[in-house]
Order: structure tokens, then sequence, then C-alpha cells
């Protein structure tokens, strides 16, 4: 799940767009096959508000196909929108998605 999450970042930050759906199912994977895994919770939030944005950014401010994208994101994923960026509370260490 970690690298196919980063490999994400590396694609966008390459502006390597057109594969990125890949890796979003991939990591779609990932996260179900990880879902019981009492030690991932907070990554897995993390990463799954991470693919909503992407996705979102995808859709909205790319060139992706949209065939493309409908071949490997679900639905549910398409429909999401962005979502916040994780900030720390330092009091409790917990993370916390709110509006900077």
């Amino acid at each position: 799940m970690v690298c196919y999450t980063n490999q994400i970042v590396a694609l966008y930050q390459s502006k390597n767009f057109d594969v990125i759906p890949l890796f979003v199912s991939r990591v779609l994977s990932q996260l179900e096959r990880n879902k019981d895994q009492p030690n991932t919770e907070k990554y897995r939030a993390v990463v799954y508000n991470y693919l909503c944005t992407i996705t979102y950014y995808l859709m909205n401010f790319s060139n992706v196909e949209r065939q493309t994208i409908d071949t490997f994101i679900p639905e549910e994923l398409q429909q999401a929108g962005p979502r916040l960026s994780p900030s720390i509370n330092h009091n409790t260490q917990e993370l916390e998605f709110r509006p900077k």
C-alpha cells in the first residue's frame, strides 16, 4: 500500500497523470486487504482521503481520459470529491481533518 501510494505521489509530481488511475486501483485493493489490521487504521484514513483528492484532481484538472478513470477508479471514489489534509493534534497525537 505504501509503495503504490508513493508511486501516485511521484507520478503526480512528474505530471505523468495517465498512469495514476492504475495505481489508485492498486491502492484501493490494498486498503481492502488491510481493512482488518488495527495498526493501519489512521494511515488507511489518510490514504483514502488522498485518493479522493487525487481522483478529484484527475477528473477536473487533468487530461486523463474519462474511460481510463472509469476503468480503474470506482464510482464511489469519483463522487467523493476533494478531502481535507490531515494535521496532528500535538496534545493528543491524533490525526484531525480540518481546514487550515
